[in-house]
């Protein structure tokens, strides 16, 4: 037996013996009712956790070495993949379900509560998937029917490739959100268990793909052959550049005049003081379009300001820098969408703006009015790319 078929073989006797200590917490928290505190006592045991250890590491190896001296690798993978299989269906229809018929993304009052930037990454997970009942109803069903389908050996296989996707995202999900940590555990067995499934019919995968390209064969008449080879250079082409072009952008040096719908200055800006026709302005006494706060975000399209008036909603603004003299044109959007360019024109600011360290100060007219303002820099986190 070639090395490759072994490691195979090992890991999915290696995935199913994890499965099995996990599938129990799952028994003893929903069927006896143990609550996570109980269970994670039990788990703490020393015994326990070196009887894991065997089971994880030795027992696979063993039940390996003995199914290939007596020539059973078949009867090995077959009833690894009936475990896995009824482990990822078990699992998946209790997440599945749960969304279903209850709110398993409960909302807390605490998330209502607090701002979005103060919320860790659970509050915030499962605000964004409860919101919406419909959403939570519909993800529940594509764990759930995925989940009855592995229970049965005709549709298990089709029921393993639905499930794919939806357990990875879970899986990411868990990962980069900095989930629970049995939950994150519990995914990762689910996600790899559900990739074994789908592994394990790989022969069947290749001779299906194969025969499609085979179907996919057609003979072409010398004109239309050329037709398609120009058609394919085309979209080729066009893919291609647009593959390229936000590599070249990324690398290439930027002319100082243009910034592409991304601002010069980004960052949150609170409103320290301003003068109005070079007279001091109480804070408490400007008007609806006195700028308490400014964003300006890396993308110009999602530029907002707060006004002074209390229990307003953010609105949209418009940004356009002339970075040859350091002037800047500010103008209000007539209605707050992305889409939108129209402006109101009794309102725009024109004048020059200074960045100083963490203050950025701005004068300018505005309407008939002269204005300077100094905003302080918010401490807020730039989130960027790799790259």
């Amino acid at each position: 037996m070639k090395p490759k078929s072994l490691l195979y073989h090992y890991t999915i006797t290696q995935v199913s013996a994890l499965a099995m200590p996990f599938f129990v917490l799952y028994f003893l928290l929903l069927t006896i009712g143990l609550n996570d505190a109980q269970v994670t006592k039990v788990v703490e045991y020393p015994v326990m956790l070196w009887a894991l250890l065997a089971v994880v590491v030795l027992a696979p190896g063993a039940c390996v070495i003995g199914f290939r001296k007596k020539g059973q690798m078949p009867l090995l993978e077959y009833i690894n993949v009936s475990w896995l299989r009824y482990f990822v269906a078990v699992l998946m229809f209790f997440y599945g379900y749960g969304k279903m018929h209850s709110k398993f993304f409960e909302i807390t009052y605490l998330t209502q509560d607090t701002k979005v930037g103060e919320l860790k990454s659970f509050f915030l997970t499962w605000f964004f998937y409860g919101r919406s009942n419909v959403l939570e109803f519909m993800l529940g069903l594509m764990e759930f029917i995925p989940a009855i389908m592995l229970l049965f050996r005709r549709s298990f296989f089709w029921g393993a490739v639905l499930m794919l996707p939806v357990s990875g995202n879970v899986m990411m999900i868990n990962l980069f959100n900095h989930l629970s940590g049995l939950t994150f555990l519990v995914s990762i067995v689910i996600f790899w268990a559900n990739f074994l499934l789908v592994y394990s019919r790989k022969r069947e995968i290749i001779a299906f793909f194969r025969q499609i390209a085979e179907a996919s064969k057609f003979e072409l008449s010398p004109r239309l052959s050329t037709v398609r080879l120009v058609f394919k250079v085309v979209v080729i082409g066009v893919v291609g550049f647009n593959f390229l072009r936000p590599i070249y952008h990324k690398l290439a040096p930027k002319p100082k005049s243009t910034y592409n719908g991304r601002n010069k200055i980004t960052g949150g800006f609170e409103l320290a003081t301003l003068e109005v026709n070079h007279k001091n302005v109480p804070l408490t006494d400007t008007g609806k379009y006195y700028f308490r706060s400014i964003y300006l975000e890396p993308q110009s399209r999602w530029n907002k300001y707060i006004s002074m008036t209390p229990g307003t909603e953010p609105t949209g603004i418009m940004v356009q820098w002339n970075p040859s003299n350091d002037s800047v044109r500010t103008t209000i959007k007539v209605v707050d969408a992305v889409e939108s360019t129209e402006a109101d024109p009794h309102f725009a600011f024109s004048g020059t703006y200074k960045q100083q360290g963490q203050q950025l100060l701005v004068e300018g007219i505005q309407g008939r009015d002269t204005i300077k303002a100094v905003y302080n820099k918010k401490p807020l986190k730039d989130y960027k790319w790799f790259w």
